[in-house]
């Protein structure tokens, strides 16, 4: 059973890491549009989709990551 959990929780941990990726596009996003680097409306467009599609996969992230979370504590309790 301790084993299981420790494969688990590294398994949340992963998670958490796969949450670093729609941060940093947040963050380079942000960082050439609001900073002025980007001119041409069709850049800003696809930037600002690259911003939408990191707000979805940090929402699937953490929805996954809350399913996994209740079913470990299922598991773990059960």
């Amino acid at each position: 059973m301790k084993e299981n959990w420790r494969t688990e929780t590294g398994g949340l941990g992963a998670l958490r890491a796969a949450l670093l990726v729609p941060g940093l596009l947040f963050y380079l996003d942000a960082k050439l549009l609001f900073e002025g680097h980007v001119h041409s409306p069709g850049a800003k467009a696809l930037l600002g989709f690259v911003l939408l599609c990191g707000f979805a996969l940090s929402a699937a992230v953490s929805v996954v990551r809350q399913v996994f979370a209740v079913e470990l504590y299922r598991v773990s309790t059960g």
